[in-house]
């Protein structure tokens, strides 16, 4: 025969069960007596305390005649054996029951599966204050006894590596108690742990709306401190800082220049996937392009340790590179190395340079890294040199050299389909020109174009960044930020992954945080002089009221785009410089921008206050809705 005991569920709402029948326990009184006595099994109530407990607004002998009879259709219904006599005292046998509570109580209950979702004796109330207030202290203690066990088995999952389940788990403790800050510390943990960095400041926000509605507190330092070492971007650098300026033209010809270029970029963008390193961007070593300038110099203004220079030349059908590695505070070489390689072997040279570079810079980089750290390259040379020539010209931000650029990248994938970078960059290319030259029937081929790149290579950073972009001009925030943080995670040296991060950070609601990605961007790019840093920054402070200090920063921008001046006339207008906030309506109105609407729906804020606080300033500039 199987186990015949009472088995008795008190988490949730109560039922009763024998060899898996159910049994039917009739009445708020008899689940009432129940559950007193099962709480703990085993301890005795003298019939006047139990009476009393139940039916306390009635006379003696009637509550003891009701206890009598809700006793008789209890035994009736579990078995004569269950509620057991000791002279004038009643107890629940424990030995006839088992109960889920004490279950919960034992070591190991939460990897059995024994917790169950639903507090104690849910829905359960009699109406008698002394029964009331035991049941609260009974369903607190239980409350904190699962969340603590919870707590720990989520812990201990995380100390074996088994982040998601710790995760889950984690997650039912807050479901519990939502008001736990303590497991909230926990879930922002384990998500940091496993990277999700967007994971973690929505658990935030979670926590303080949680912790205001049930408690009508804030969170504690550390909960914040959790938070905000999340948002912070990283400090600059304790690792090694490098530069790696445009290869010198040794040929001479001013048509072959662009292969020095794009090999230094090549290798800025290959070092820059080693998070162990700090690299400035290649726009900033564009800026030294044919200065003759000191590597000291170099490496005071930009702050960094080691300058790499050198020389290209292209000969028939060879390729000549010469590299120098220089300390930049003595100018003295640290290692320089010539390579002379068949032109069908340069991107064996690249991956030669960089794999030299970072041997040197940093002692203990394994072979995996550096494995990681070579891209796809396409086979056909000529689409190569079409792809150098496209970034080239798309770098200098003019509407000749953009559509050149277009140009160039419709060529590197016409002559070989299969070159992922050239697809990412013609998508950039294609949304630059909404900048210059706004087209709205451009969107759609930047998206062809990126979801190509994606299908043929989903590893590359470049192409997460352009996806990000694209599902945040579509309001779709979790996409965004997946995709933000993949590419992030790939090349965190990436001055426009981070400014983007800065930028999506604003659009959400943190401008703060944006300012302070932003900020690291430009650290990254000290020298970078197109449209979007300052453009994002101003964005950041605007949004923080900083309003004089937003106008600051939108008017160092090289080039005047759309958004650039709707914060400039928002701006103007928050200042009470009507004059110029009209004079900022009247540019927008000759570049098309009628109404209010005109800008703003063009802004992709996930929240609608942020909107409306834009859109409210135009109005003060003059704008009709």
């Amino acid at each position: 025969m199987g186990d015949q005991r009472l088995k008795l569920f008190l988490l949730g709402r109560l039922r009763a069960e024998r060899a898996g029948r159910r049994l039917e326990v009739r009445g708020k009184k008899a689940e009432a007596l129940l559950a007193y006595l099962a709480l703990p099994p085993g301890r005795r109530h003298s019939r006047d305390h139990l009476s009393g407990l139940l039916w306390g607004g009635m006379g003696d002998a009637q509550a003891r005649h009701n206890l009598r009879q809700t006793l008789a259709a209890l035994r009736k219904t579990l078995g004569q054996e269950v509620i057991a006599a000791e002279g004038d005292a009643l107890y629940l046998d424990g030995a006839t029951v088992e109960l889920d509570v004490v279950g919960l109580e034992r070591a190991g209950a939460i990897e059995e599966g024994e917790i169950v979702s639903g507090e104690l004796l849910e829905g359960l109330s009699v109406q008698e204050d002394p029964f009331d207030e035991w049941l609260g202290d009974q369903r607190a203690r239980i409350k904190a006894l699962a969340c603590d066990r919870l707590g720990a088995t989520a812990r201990s999952r995380a100390d074996t590596g088994a982040i998601d389940e710790a995760i889950e788990t984690a997650r039912r403790q807050l479901a519990l108690d939502p008001a736990n800050e303590a497991a909230h510390r926990l879930l922002m943990t384990l998500y940091a742990r496993g990277g999700h960095r967007s994971a973690v400041l929505r658990q935030y926000e979670q926590c303080v709306a949680a912790l205001e509605r049930h408690v009508g507190v804030a969170p504690n330092p550390q909960t914040t401190r959790l938070a905000e070492s999340v948002r912070q971007p990283p400090d600059p650098p304790d690792r090694c800082s490098i530069v790696v300026l445009p290869l010198a033209n040794a040929d001479g010809q001013a048509d072959q220049e662009f292969l020095g270029i794009g090999i230094a970029e090549e290798i800025t963008s290959a070092l820059s996937r080693f998070g162990s390193l700090f690299v400035i961007s290649a726009l900033t070593a564009y800026t030294f392009r044919g200065r003759e300038s000191d590597a000291r110099m170099i490496g005071r203004e930009l702050g960094v340790d080691y300058v790499v220079r050198g020389s290209s030349r292209r000969s028939g059908g060879r390729i000549r590179v010469g590299i120098h590695l220089v300390d930049a505070r003595t100018g003295g070489d640290v290692w320089a190395r010539t390579f002379e390689r068949d032109m069908g072997d340069v991107f064996a040279v690249e991956d030669e340079i960089v794999t030299m570079l970072v041997s040197t810079l940093v002692n203990r980089v394994e072979a995996a890294a550096i494995e990681r750290v070579r891209r796809k390259p396409t086979e056909s040379l000529t689409a190569y040199d079409c792809y150098l020539r496209g970034k080239d010209h798309h770098h200098r931000w003019t509407k000749e050299d953009n559509a050149r650029a277009i140009e160039m990248f419709e060529r590197t994938v016409a002559l070989d389909p299969a070159f992922s970078l050239g697809h990412a960059w013609l998508a950039c290319a294609l949304y630059q020109k909404t900048f210059l030259d706004p087209d709205p029937t451009l969107v759609q081929r930047c998206l062809d174009a990126v979801q190509r790149a994606y299908r043929l290579d989903d590893s590359d950073a470049e192409i997460h960044r352009m996806l990000s972009a694209f599902h945040l001009l579509w309001r779709d925030f979790d996409k965004a930020e997946f995709h933000i943080e993949r590419a992030f995670a790939l090349n965190p040296n990436d001055d426009k992954i981070v400014c983007q991060i800065g930028e999506l950070e604003t659009y959400s609601g943190r401008p703060d945080a944006g300012e302070r990605w932003v900020r690291h961007a430009i650290r990254l790019n000290p020298l970078h002089q197109l449209p979007r840093y300052w453009l994002r920054l101003g964005q950041a402070l605007y949004h923080q009221r900083r309003f004089a200090e937003s106008l600051a920063m939108l008017g160092r921008e090289a080039i005047r785009v759309p958004h650039q001046l709707t914060y400039r006339a928002a701006a103007l207008a928050r200042l009470g410089c009507k004059s110029d906030a009209a004079a900022a309506i009247e540019e927008l109105r000759a570049e098309g921008a009628v109404t209010v609407q005109d800008l703003v729906r063009t802004l992709p804020f996930r929240r609608s206050v942020d909107l409306e606080d834009v859109a409210e300033a135009l109005r003060r500039a003059g704008l009709p809705d």
